[in-house]
């Protein structure tokens, strides 16, 4: 038994309707063929929604991920997530936009961020480079130039960029988590400890200013010793601070 669908390219009248066979034909904005989402626009953005939360849901259900080898990880990123990212993308890639391509991007760096315990919000191009991984498109771009348009393909260059220079500019590589790789073993269990800690410095715990997300400032005083915290990395020159795993058991729980 096969569905009859009409799928339409041009606005119609909300009286039109369509018979085939002296049956009516069903309607319809939205078709997936071969597994992917057709859209009458060209506009590929629910297939990658779909394809985004599809990715997001097996990384997801991964619960060891956290104590498993940065190796073994990407390992299974490759095998599992990869290819369902990938499907087709020859086919539809040159109709892609920016967004489209930041989103793709999204899927791989979460997959790092729940490895590396760490929040969602963490910068992503931190991640990356605390993995020595490149972002999901990269590569593509590297193996098929041409995939995307010249258009996108600039800009995301041009974005990328951008993102590695904030990455200097916040110098995250002063973080312990780029002077040791003992945390990228199999079952370090405080391996968010480090991570965490090169990511905010504990920021949040340690300043009197108890705005989510807020930047560094000369205006962050530490709430132990009532100096100026805006160091990142303050915590650790902090005597009387608590142990950074004291304070990554609190960061994780603020996470529940």
């Amino acid at each position: 038994h096969w569905r009859q669908l009409l799928f339409i390219f041009l606005k119609l009248a909300a009286a039109d309707k369509f018979e085939f066979g002296g049956k009516l034909i069903e309607i319809t904005n939205e078709y997936e063929y071969l597994g992917i989402i057709l859209q009458p626009s060209l506009s590929f953005n629910k297939h990658i929604q779909h394809k985004k939360e599809k990715a997001l849901s097996i990384t997801g259900s991964m619960n060891h991920l956290p104590v498993l080898s940065i190796s073994t990880g990407m390992k299974i990123f490759n095998m599992k997530i990869s290819p369902v990212v990938q499907y087709s993308l020859t086919i539809f890639g040159r109709f892609l936009t920016l967004s489209n391509l930041i989103d793709l991007d999204k899927i791989k760096t979460a997959h790092l961020k729940r490895m590396l315990s760490v929040h969602s919000s963490t910068s992503s191009t931190l991640v990356l480079e605390l993995t020595n991984e490149k972002s999901i498109v990269e590569p593509i771009l590297d193996k098929t130039p041409n995939i995307f348009t010249a258009e996108v393909t600039n800009k995301y260059r041009s974005y990328r960029k951008d993102r590695l220079e904030n990455f200097e500019i916040n110098e995250y590589r002063r973080g312990p988590a780029f002077k040791s790789n003992v945390w990228k073993l199999p079952g370090q269990r405080n391996r968010h400890v480090v991570t965490r800690y090169t990511s905010h410095g504990f920021h949040h715990i340690i300043c009197n200013n108890k705005a989510p997300f807020h930047d560094l400032s000369l205006s962050c005083i530490c709430v132990y010793c009532n100096c100026c915290c805006s160091d990142r990395y303050h915590a650790t020159v902090c005597d009387n601070a608590p142990s950074l795993s004291v304070m990554a058991a609190k960061s994780l729980n603020e996470d529940v």
